[in-house]
């Protein structure tokens, strides 16, 4: 793993860990926006693993292949479900 990704991974799970707590023990967010926030959470490592696809061999192309179908997927159940409301 990349040390970018890394860093970003643990943003990642810091903002995880804050949306979770000012969402459920101080109820300052509702469940709708911190789905939302924490795909904000993630754009950063999206960013990252889309630069390493890019310069990435085929080997490792296909690892951050599958990476990436689940963040595209994530991100397109979210917007639909943010759309039917």
């Amino acid at each position: 793993m990349d040390r970018w990704q890394i860093a970003t991974l643990i943003l990642f799970v810091l903002g995880l860990l804050v949306i979770s707590y000012i969402g459920g023990d101080l109820k300052l967010v509702s469940f709708s926006t911190g789905i939302i926030l924490l795909g904000l959470a993630y754009v950063p490592n999206l960013l990252v693993s889309i630069g390493i696809y890019i310069q990435a061999d085929s080997h490792d192309k296909q690892r951050y292949r599958i990476q990436l179908i689940l963040a595209a997927v994530f991100y397109t159940i979210v917007l639909i479900w943010r759309l039917s409301q």
